[in-house]
């Protein structure tokens, strides 16, 4: 049971991200970026509940069985912490400055800076992804 909310946490958690990064790039315009970014915010929720429920289903299936940490899962628990953190830094620092900001010269900095925080979290969710797939193959 823990297996199936870990990969329901996942398909919402990691799709959130992407479709959301997706959302947030190479926009020229101040109306498709203001439509986007309010996409992008309405998916932030579902985001949210998939990266929760990985983390719970994830100490399930911990306290489940396992009975020593390889170095691969700290690895693995170092990446999901800079997800969370990255999504913390992004939700309530990046997103509120990018709709206060959206048309002023300051604007284009808080973007760049927003889009390097959502390249990192994109990566360590890769990261994430294959050390899962490959130790548990």
């Amino acid at each position: 049971m823990m297996d199936l909310f870990h990969s329901i946490g996942f398909v919402l958690g990691f799709g959130g991200a992407v479709v959301s990064a997706l959302l947030m790039l190479g926009l020229n315009d101040t109306e498709k970026r203001l439509r986007r970014a309010k996409i992008a915010r309405r998916i932030a929720p579902v985001t949210w509940i998939g990266l929760i429920t990985l983390i719970i289903s994830g100490i399930g299936l911990m306290h489940g069985g396992i009975t020593s940490y390889p170095i691969w899962l700290i690895v693995k628990h170092v990446f999901v912490l800079v997800i969370l953190v990255d999504a913390l830094v992004i939700h309530f620092y990046f997103f509120p400055r990018y709709f206060r900001l959206l048309g002023s010269h300051m604007w284009g900095e808080n973007y760049r800076n927003m889009r390097r925080v959502a390249t990192l979290s994109v990566f360590s969710w890769l990261i994430v992804i294959l050390l899962s797939f490959h130790f548990s193959h």
